[in-house]
């Protein structure tokens, strides 16, 4: 079964439009948001995302994150109201010392149905 472009856009929609908060992980998250950076000044920081067109849609503005603990991120994972919703994995994995900081511009973290 096909689902229409506008199908796939009001999915996505209802996913990233809302309270989002975005979060960085040291391995694939799976399905439940799993391994969760943590320590330092380490927190989910909120996210805004573009409305959905053909499918796809993407960060609009500079997500940031400062202060982190020692470590190696592969992942960030998108969580609405609280609530694990997806994941991405880094092009690059990216380590950082303590106390550097993860910027994700803006389009860079996006997501689409297929």
């Amino acid at each position: 079964m096909a689902l229409s472009t506008a199908a796939k856009n009001s999915a996505l929609d209802a996913i990233f439009q809302g309270a989002i908060t975005v979060s960085l992980h040291t391995a694939d998250p799976g399905a439940t948001g799993a391994n969760e950076l943590t320590g330092g000044g380490y927190a989910r920081q909120s996210a805004t995302f573009t409305s959905s067109s053909n499918g796809q849609t993407s960060n609009s503005a500079t997500v940031t994150w400062t202060n982190l603990p020692a470590s190696t991120i592969t992942h960030v994972g998108v969580w609405k109201s609280g609530v694990y919703q997806a994941s991405a994995a880094a092009t690059t994995p990216r380590t950082v010392a303590s106390g550097d900081g993860v910027f994700v511009n803006p389009g860079s973290l996006t997501f689409s149905v297929t």
